[in-house]
């Protein structure tokens, strides 16, 4: 015959798992969307374009400390955020380089300035419900669709790596960013 236990306290064996984190402040663009700013490209729509393909909070692109032919670094808020490489998206590359040159970052005195330029623009789109935080939530949509490498976006992001063997052991080389990047 088996052992029969019993429990005094049934609730140690209560299992409670965590609510599903949902943005509703923030949404990606849609394909339509993204379309609508490569068919009415000024500056500003240049500025949210990069953005979207890079996956940056907007005001990182105000703190950009190096930039190559094929990456930028910058960098903010966390300590996995700062000082990281960030590769650049072909479908993008020109205009970040054009924006750089033309020193397009450098004009906003704040974050809130970028933003305030930014929403007016989206605005005068049509995209009034959209904010400039909303490209960093479109880039990391696309490359989920695309099935882009999870530890790549997490760098390419600046989000901590949870997995000590990742975070510490696994080096991506900047070439394997950048491929992830075009996936998309």
């Amino acid at each position: 015959k088996g052992v029969n236990i019993r429990l005094k306290n049934k609730a140690s064996l209560l299992v409670i798992l965590p609510k599903k984190v949902e943005s509703k402040k923030h949404k990606p663009f849609t394909d339509e969307e993204i379309e609508k700013l490569w068919n009415n490209r000024n500056d500003v729509i240049d500025e949210i374009l990069a953005d979207i393909y890079s996956g940056v909070r907007p005001g990182e692109l105000l703190v950009i400390s190096e930039v190559h032919e094929d990456y930028f670094v910058t960098g903010s808020k966390t300590e996995s955020g700062k000082n990281r490489v960030v590769p650049l998206n072909n479908k993008t590359k020109d205009i970040f380089h054009n924006l750089i040159k033309n020193k397009r970052f450098e004009r906003y005195s704040s974050e809130d300035t970028l933003y305030q330029t930014w929403k007016k623009e989206l605005k005068e789109l049509g995209m009034g419900n959209h904010s400039p935080y909303d490209c960093r939530h479109t880039f990391a949509t696309l490359m989920a669709r695309v099935k882009a490498d999870e530890h790549s976006v997490k760098l390419i992001m600046g989000h901590r790596i949870s997995d000590l063997t990742k975070r510490v052991y696994t080096h991506k080389l900047i070439e394997e960013l950048i491929r992830e990047v075009n996936k998309i």
